[in-house]
């Protein structure tokens, strides 16, 4: 992981890999097959304080690579943003939030790349 400052702000970021194996990729007691994933995971954070304006964005994203072909090749990623900007201190103010990110299908499924949605 990395950081740099100025006065008021900061930005880490950080790249990581993961490998697993499993007895059971699916999740699933009718379709069990066994397999591997590798999976590549990069984010970042910004954030700024300073007199006038507060503010993050993080971003997350991964890649993962499913052997035996048991899903596609998916990318999974999180965004999460908000800024509150003081126009004129203690009277005025602007924010904006977003999130964007991937849900669950059904709640009752294991989550796999089948049960996400955009």
């Amino acid at each position: 992981m990395s950081i740099a400052t100025r006065a008021s702000a900061e930005i880490a970021y950080g790249v990581g890999y993961a490998g697993e194996q499993h007895s059971n990729i699916t999740e699933s007691a009718l379709n069990a097959q066994s397999g591997a994933i590798n999976t590549l995971i990069a984010g970042g954070v910004y954030t700024e304080k300073s007199s006038g304006l507060a503010a993050h964005a993080l971003v997350q994203g991964e890649w993962s690579r499913y052997a035996n072909n048991a899903y596609n090749d998916t990318p999974v990623y999180f965004v999460d943003t908000a800024a509150a900007w003081s126009i004129i201190p203690d009277r005025f103010t602007w924010s904006l939030t977003g999130v964007r990110d991937q849900s669950v299908i059904d709640p009752l499924l294991p989550v796999t790349p089948a049960n996400l949605s955009e």
